[in-house]
Parts: C-alpha cells; sequence; structure tokens
C-alpha cells in the first residue's frame, strides 16, 4: 500500500512545500557552467571573481549571494583554512535581492549570468579556491542524475614571492555554446594571461564536492566525455580550441577544461572552468573559417596573409568575431607599439576590426565570402617566450537559436634573428670567439655554445626551437656589446677536438633566448702516438713484463699555435681489455725520441693488460693520444681427449693470423703446432686434439702461448706486428657423458595384473658411448617428477665388455601398485653423466566389481558383500550407498572389504531387490575418480 501512494504522497509534501515557501534541496537544480578567477591587488591582496551560469526557473535556486571556500595545499595535503561567506551577486538589477546583492543578468531567455567578487588576503603559499552548489541542471546526457549532483569548479592561487606578480588566466568567451547533430561543432575559450605565462588546456571529468559526505571533489557520476555519444571530441593543448566532429545525439552536456599556467617551465597555478554544450537536430551548416594554423616571425620582418570566412547556406547572414568577443584583446593586436592590422577587402570599407562583429549576407552578388588581410610589422620588442594567439569566431542565425559557429586559431611566435659574423681564432689551448651585435637594443648579454659531439647538425633557422643535440653551453657575456670570448675551459686549458664548433644565442629580458648563429667550426691539427706492440715477454704471478712499442707523431701535422712545443709522452695502463679508467705509470715523461717501455712487476698470469700512450705539450696539458691496445690473452680449459685453446685482444691493428706453441714444460722449448686465420672478431678458439686428432694422453700437461701477425697496412709503420700472449698450461681429461640408446630402442612392458614392469634396451652407439659404465634407473609415482634414483644397472658383462642387450625388471607386487614413471641416464667412468631420457609411464589397472545378489542367512556362506564375493584391484577409496525401493539411504560403507551384511541398524532388511551408488578412487597416475549405479538382490 505504501509504495502503491507513495508518489501521491510525495506529491502533496511538495505543494505543501510551495504554499509554506520551503525549499527542498534535493530537488533544486540550476547550475550550467561557471568559474573561479583573480586579479593581484597589492601585496598578498587579491580580488576573487567567481562567474556562474544559471537557469533561475526552479524554486528557491537562485543565489544571491556565494560563499568560497579558501584551502591551503603543502604538497599532497590539503588543509581547510576558511570559507568567504554572503559574497553578494554585483551584476544585474537589484530587485529580488536585498542589498547589496543585485539580480544577475540574462544572457539567454532562461540563462542568467552572475558575478559575485570579493578580496582576500593570503600569507604566500600555494591555495586552492572552491565553490560549490547544490545541484547542476536536470538532464545532463554525459552524467547521472546531474538534477541531484553537486557542482564544483575550483583554481589555485600562488602566491610565492619568489615567482613574481601572478594573476589567473583570463577566459573572454562565455561556457555555453550551441551544437547540431551530425555538424561540425568548435569552440575556444578565448584564455589569455595578463602576466604572459604559457597556458596548457586539457580536459578532465566534470567534478563534485559534497561536505560532510565527501571532503576532496571527485568525478561526477558515471561521467564520460561527450565522445561517447558518438564523434571525435578533442582539445589542443596550446590554444584551448575544443572541437567535436560530430555531434550525433540530441541533449545537454557538460564538460570541464583544466587551464594551467606555466612560467620558465614551471607550473604556477591552474583553473577548472565547468561548461554547457547544447545539441539540437537542425538542418543548419556552420560557417568555414579558412586560415594559416601556425607561423613563425623573425622581429623586424613583416607578416602577411589574407582570411576568408564564409557560410555554406548562401542565404545565411555571417557574423565575424575578432577573439570570440571582440573585446579588444587578441595577441598581436594588443601590443602597445606597432600593433597588427587586419584591413577588409571584403565587404569593402572596412579599415582594422571594429569593435562589433562584421555582418554579411552570403548571397550578397558583390561579395560572396569575407576577405580580410592580416598584417603586422614586427619589432624587437615583440619578441617573447609564448607565441602571440589569434582566435577568430563566426556564427549566423544570430536570433534564431541554434545558431552553428566556427572558429579559427592562428599562433605567431615573434623570435629573434642569431648573432652574425661569428669567427674563431685558436690561441694555447684555447679559442676565441668574436661576433657583430645583435641588431635589437633589448639584448642583455650572449650565451656561447660547444658542441662537444663534434658533429655539426642544422640549426632551426624559421621558429628557433633550439640548438640541435650536443651543444652544451660554456660562457656567458653580458652587455649587447660585448661580443668575445675567450673558451679556455674554465682556465683550465681546452683538451683536444679535432674539430671545435660554436654558436652564440642572443639573451633577451625574461631570459628570452634568439635563434642560434651559424655554427662556426674551427679544425686542429695534431698528430699522435700509434702503439705497434703490446706483447708478454713473461708470464708470471707477481715478476710478470710486457713491452710496449709505439711510433713517433709527425711533427708538420701539430698545430703549434694550440699546443706550444717540446713536445714528450707520458705511459698510462688499464687491466683488461677495454678498461675505463687508466694510471698513469711513467711518473717522470718520456723523451719524444724514446719509443719503448718496458712493464714489470705484473700478474700477467691472471690479467691482459692495456696500454695508452700520451703525446703533451710544454704545459704538460695533452696534445693527443694512441688508440687503446691490449695484449693477447690465453685461457685454456680440458674437453674430452684435448685441450681448447681462446684467446682474445683489443688492439687497433689487425691481426692476420694466429701461430699457436706448445711445450710440455712451462717454461719450455715451445714448437709452432698450428697456424690459424683470423676470423674477423676479437674473440679466437683452438681445440688441441694431438697428433692427427687423436686426443692427448688423459691427465698429461702441456704448456701453451699465441704470437698474433698484425698489421696497419699504413706506410712508414713497421709490418708485420708481432706479439705474444701469456702462457697457460693444462691437463686433458674427459669431458663429454655418454649418450643414451634413442627411444625406439627401449621397450617397457607392463604385467598389472602381476604388479611387475619389464624394461629392455640395446646398448647406446658406441661412438658416443665407448665408455659408458653403467645406467642409472629413476621412477616418479607422478608424471614429470620429482625422480629418485631406484637402481643402478650395469652396462658391461663380467669380462668389461658392453652388453648388447639389457633387461631389468622390477617386482612391486609387495606394494600393490605399477603406477608410475621412470626415466634414464648413462654414467661413463670418469662420473660424466648424460641427460635423463625421455618418461616411460605405465599404469595400474583398477577392477571393482559387485555379485547380483548375496544369502545373508546366517549360514557362512555368501552372508556379506566382502573380499569373498567382492573383486577389487587397485582401487585407493570407496563410497558404497544402499537404498530401497523408495529412494532411501539405508547403509553407506567404506570398508572395500565389508560392504554391506544386509541389515539396518543390525535389524535384517527384507528380502527383495535394493539399489546403490558406488564412488570409487582408484589408485592409478590421475587419481581417476567415478560413480557407478546398480541394483543388487538378497535373498534368505
Amino acid at each position: 500500500f505504501f509504495l502503491s501512494h507513495f508518489k501521491i504522497y510525495r506529491f502533496f509534501l511538495f505543494l505543501l512545500c510551495l504554499i509554506d515557501g520551503i525549499v527542498i534541496p534535493a530537488t533544486a537544480s540550476h547550475n550550467l557552467a561557471g568559474q573561479i578567477t583573480y586579479t593581484r591587488i597589492d601585496t598578498n591582496l587579491y580580488e576573487i571573481l567567481l562567474t556562474t551560469y544559471t537557469d533561475p526557473t526552479a524554486a528557491g535556486v537562485d543565489r544571491c549571494t556565494a560563499d568560497i571556500e579558501i584551502w591551503g595545499i603543502q604538497g599532497e595535503n590539503k588543509v581547510y583554512i576558511t570559507t568567504i561567506k554572503d559574497i553578494p551577486r554585483e551584476n544585474g538589477m537589484q530587485a529580488a535581492c536585498p542589498p547589496p546583492a543585485r539580480f544577475g543578468v540574462f544572457i539567454r531567455p532562461k540563462i542568467k549570468r552572475n558575478y559575485y567578487r570579493t578580496r582576500f588576503y593570503f600569507s604566500p603559499g600555494l591555495y586552492e579556491l572552491r565553490y560549490k552548489d547544490v545541484a547542476r541542471v536536470n538532464y545532463v546526457k554525459n552524467m547521472s542524475n546531474s538534477g541531484a549532483t553537486a557542482f564544483y569548479v575550483a583554481t589555485r592561487l600562488n602566491n610565492s614571492p619568489g615567482r613574481g606578480v601572478n594573476n589567473s588566466v583570463v577566459l573572454l568567451n562565455e561556457p555555453l555554446d550551441d551544437a547540431c547533430t551530425n555538424k561540425l561543432w568548435t569552440h575556444n575559450p578565448g584564455g589569455f594571461d595578463p602576466d604572459g605565462d604559457s597556458l596548457v588546456y586539457s580536459l578532465i571529468n566534470c567534478q563534485q564536492y559534497d561536505p560532510p559526505n565527501f571532503n576532496q571533489p571527485v568525478s561526477v557520476a558515471n561521467f564520460q566525455l561527450p565522445s561517447a555519444f558518438g564523434g571525435r571530441f578533442t582539445i589542443d593543448r596550446r590554444t584551448g580550441l575544443i572541437t567535436w566532429d560530430t555531434p550525433q545525439q540530441p541533449g545537454v552536456y557538460n564538460i570541464a577544461i583544466l587551464v594551467e599556467e606555466y612560467r620558465n617551465g614551471q607550473w604556477i597555478g591552474n583553473l577548472i572552468r565547468d561548461m554547457a554544450i547544447f545539441v539540437e537536430p537542425c538542418n543548419n551548416r556552420p560557417p568555414v573559417i579558412q586560415a594559416p594554423r601556425e607561423l613563425c616571425i623573425k622581429a623586424g620582418k613583416v607578416v602577411r596573409f589574407p582570411i576568408k570566412a564564409w557560410d555554406p547556406d548562401r542565404n545565411d547572414s555571417l557574423y565575424l568575431y575578432l577573439n570570440n568577443g571582440g573585446r579588444g584583446f587578441n595577441g598581436p593586436f594588443s601590443v602597445g607599439n606597432s600593433p597588427a592590422r587586419l584591413d577588409f577587402l571584403c565587404p569593402p570599407n572596412v579599415q582594422g576590426f571594429p569593435q562589433q562583429p562584421i555582418r554579411h549576407r552570403m548571397n550578397n552578388p558583390i561579395c560572396d565570402t569575407v576577405k580580410a588581410e592580416f598584417s603586422w610589422q614586427t619589432l624587437c620588442e615583440h619578441v617573447r617566450r609564448s607565441f602571440y594567439q589569434l582566435d577568430f569566431y563566426a556564427h549566423d542565425n544570430l536570433g534564431n537559436r541554434p545558431t552553428l559557429a566556427a572558429n579559427s586559431t592562428t599562433i605567431l611566435r615573434v623570435v629573434a634573428e642569431g648573432v652574425s659574423k661569428l669567427e674563431a681564432e685558436p690561441g694555447s689551448r684555447k679559442i676565441t670567439l668574436r661576433w657583430q651585435p645583435h641588431p635589437c637594443e633589448q639584448v642583455r648579454g650572449y650565451e656561447i655554445y660547444r658542441n662537444d659531439s663534434t658533429i655539426t647538425l642544422p640549426v632551426d633557422t624559421a621558429c628557433c626551437t633550439g640548438l640541435p643535440r650536443g651543444y652544451r653551453r660554456v660562457g656567458i657575456v653580458v652587455g649587447r656589446n660585448n661580443t668575445t670570448f675567450v673558451d679556455n675551459n674554465n682556465g683550465r686549458g681546452l683538451d683536444y677536438r679535432e674539430k671545435f664548433c660554436y654558436r652564440v644565442v642572443a639573451i633577451f629580458p625574461g631570459g628570452v633566448r634568439s635563434c642560434g648563429s651559424p655554427d662556426t667550426c674551427l679544425r686542429i691539427l695534431r698528430d699522435m702516438p700509434v702503439i705497434t706492440n703490446d706483447s708478454i715477454s713473461t708470464t708470471d704471478q707477481r715478476n710478470g713484463a710486457l713491452r710496449v712499442v709505439w711510433a713517433k707523431p709527425i711533427l708538420s701535422r701539430i698545430d703549434s699555435n694550440f699546443f706550444p712545443p717540446p713536445y714528450k709522452y707520458h705511459v698510462y695502463r688499464g687491466i683488461g681489455f677495454q678498461p675505463t679508467s687508466f694510471q698513469r705509470i711513467s711518473q717522470t715523461p718520456l723523451a719524444f725520441t724514446d719509443t719503448t717501455f718496458q712493464d714489470t712487476f705484473l700478474n700477467t698470469r691472471a690479467n691482459a693488460f692495456s696500454y695508452r700512450i700520451y703525446l703533451i705539450d710544454r704545459e704538460a696539458k695533452e696534445i693527443s693520444s694512441s688508440d687503446k691496445a691490449s695484449s693477447v690473452f690465453l685461457s685454456t680449459s680440458a674437453v674430452n681427449s684435448g685441450i681448447r685453446l681462446t684467446w682474445q685482444e683489443y688492439v687497433p691493428w689487425t691481426n692476420k693470423q694466429y701461430e699457436i706453441y706448445r711445450s710440455e714444460h712451462f717454461d719450455g722449448p715451445y714448437t709452432l703446432i698450428q697456424t690459424v686465420p683470423s676470423n674477423g672478431s676479437r674473440l679466437h678458439t683452438f681445440t688441441d686434439m694431438g697428433e692427427r686428432g687423436s686426443g692427448l694422453p688423459i691427465g698429461k700437461e702441456y704448456c701453451y702461448f699465441i704470437r698474433s701477425i698484425g698489421t696497419y697496412a699504413t706506410p712508414g709503420l713497421k709490418d708485420p706486428l708481432l706479439n705474444d700472449s701469456n702462457r697457460k698450461c693444462e691437463k686433458a681429461t674427459d669431458t663429454i657423458p655418454p649418450c643414451l640408446p634413442p627411444p625406439y630402442r627401449f621397450q617397457v612392458q607392463a604385467d598389472c595384473e602381476n604388479f611387475r614392469v619389464q624394461f629392455r634396451w640395446l646398448k647406446a652407439d658406441t661412438l658416443c658411448a665407448p665408455d659408458v659404465k653403467e645406467y642409472r634407473i629413476f621412477y616418479s609415482r607422478n608424471i614429470g617428477g620429482p625422480y629418485r634414483l631406484i637402481q643402478k644397472v650395469s652396462a658391461r658383462n663380467s669380462e668389461g665388455f658392453l652388453l648388447d642387450t639389457l633387461t631389468f625388471l622390477i617386482d612391486k607386487s609387495a606394494e600393490q601398485t605399477i603406477a608410475g614413471c621412470y626415466t634414464f641416464s648413462a654414467i661413463d667412468f670418469t662420473g660424466n653423466e648424460s641427460e635423463k631420457s625421455k618418461e616411460f609411464c605405465v599404469d595400474n589397472c583398477p577392477i571393482f566389481e559387485i555379485p547380483s545378489s548375496f544369502t545373508p542367512n546366517g549360514d557362512g556362506v555368501n552372508d556379506k558383500l566382502s573380499l569373498d564375493n567382492v573383486l577389487i584391484r587397485s582401487i585407493k577409496s570407496v563410497q558404497f550407498s544402499v537404498f530401497d525401493r523408495w529412494g532411501k539411504l539405508i547403509h553407506i560403507s567404506t570398508d572395500p572389504t565389508n560392504l554391506w551384511d544386509g541389515t539396518i541398524n543390525g535389524e535384517p532388511v527384507v528380502p527383495g531387490h535394493y539399489f546403490y551408488i558406488l564412488r570409487l578412487n582408484l589408485d592409478n597416475l590421475y587419481s581417476t575418480q567415478i560413480t557407478r549405479n546398480g541394483g543388487i538382490t538378497i535373498l534368505r
């Protein structure tokens, strides 16, 4: 009764509330859009403006005053500070609101724009300004239950003295717009930053905030972007241009736009705008605006381009605006000196852009398209970090909604040309740069960049997005006319590079940089020592020695201006083939005529050693260095009846071949046993299998060293280059395990009745198993293991010869099960074991048979269902359930030796037919479970 009459009861309750003037908040709905902005008035004093767009027709929802919460932010934490209460609405008439609050302004028949302005002192820090109202408008399509969902917007205010004065972004265009199904829709919020900060736009979920239910904003229920209802919905992160291509379903949609401010690359604040889009079906088509997307201009040049606008519906009027609102701010038109112009060619006689929109009928026979020309004489003072943005907005059908609109955004970047006539002059470990003063008087100084990669890449001369990769700043000079810089590595002297390349960038106020100058490169002539030998002369753990030899550099190839003579050498050593660090080992520089160095007291048994020879000038500064060269290092390992030699080196010359020397003693004498060609890599191998490859004696030690034979193939350098490795000794041994017979040579016979398994296999190929000693048999109860060793079977007869056939019987009758898997391996006389064979699995054959009747009459014959008359094998467990003819359970047994004696609770049952269900767990590999149904007759 209550449910059937609840709607009637609620309706009368609502009428009573209206008569008494009571408002039911849960039914109020009116918010469409809005945002919070702020302006800095004085130190720590800010003016805050809340702008809302509402449908005030619902009773009790029109807000004469509003509240704004202030929250402090520290890292991830937010702390409530206070609420600015009862901020009066300041715009419109005063009627219906107590002074000083006003009535608001209708901008559409059922939509008001409301301004709530106040001031507040903020101590230094980061703050969040929050506004929420009880509900949004009803029936927003892209969220759930919007009429009962709180409306919320917020702005972050960064009052930081270190960042300078900051004002919030200003959004010039209303957050309300119309769209038609199946027609392209565009919108631009018309954002600009009064402080010249860069803006980044993104779409976020519409949010709600409802203390004390939840004290932090959350996404509204089931929010979806309009694209979920058809069409692609995107926003341009740089310009804020929103595009919906194309709406498919009519309705009211809400979106939230996050606008973030960045200053010098650092985040400084943000604003959340909530916006409404009204989509209706119509036959109208939107206007079209044609203008460039993005241009770069060098300061001092004139930029000029055409703009066209038209409406495809030729009977429509076109209304063309600048900045979507004609409020006088639009990038290059608002600069103080030499602002841009927009001159109209059609319609004629319009000079400059008027405050009111250009209105034009598309069916005008003289001028069927609005045509204009943008022109701007740029100056040096127009150079800035952020771009200039031109927003053009056009719509049709003014006064006959829904109108359709078009938006076009042009990005203009004004950049400064780089400096000219950059020249470089070499000096002693330094380079002096000179250039012409930059033509812009605003220049505060210059940054000097050097390319440390020595790779010259083209610079972006069009839009000056930065220097190519590899350039790093090496200096800065202050003053427009200070046009000389000496690069001497901060007084430490420049290290040598084959080519030094530089670019100079001019610095403007606010840290704005000009384009990079064309690069100027200077080549420095030098020559280097060339290592020819890194040869081990003594192999020892402590007293090892190497001989290093190099060729002198050519004096005529050294730039004596940059590298003052006389010249000497330093010898550096590193451990390994390509060490990351080298240690100087020549404490006193070697004379220019010295080209040999003997390095001693080294562990040449365990390590290879690499060397570099450095050429130094009069100031002990490095001129050049040789390439790294390592000694040849030999390692050995025992293989089956042989010894494997492995050696490597890292040298700048080419080794063509290697000679292998062997001895029966470490100290020699050594004999050349083989010459092998280079394989083209730095790692080489050779296996010594003795004379004719028959194998080396097992256990006997042999010693080896390698001699590399190389060349630079360069005139003037000695040839060939001979370098010896360390000496290394090893004993031959057997390391190869025997093989197994192939699977098809194994036979497995399983006798599940008697619980026996017989294995029979033929011997393996004698080429891979000549020394097999025995076979090992492993068992696992489960497929896949784990396995355990259960038997060893000799592979040979009593005289030591390999058996042709092997047989092994496993008797598991005592265990009453053969279920399991087996695998094999082979072992040789030195203990090498083969890999295990594949699995060979066998299984039990379970049986459980029950007679169709029995005679529990006490004569001692066939009195029970037990082992006397039940056949059972390989069964883990049973459950025997007996039912009478009416399906009543009368007996259960889990004892396979005593299933039933024909009684119920000790009392004999009536002779006749009974039914049973038998559940069995089988003792097999898979532990199978089966169920049988049957009947049994009791005779007495």
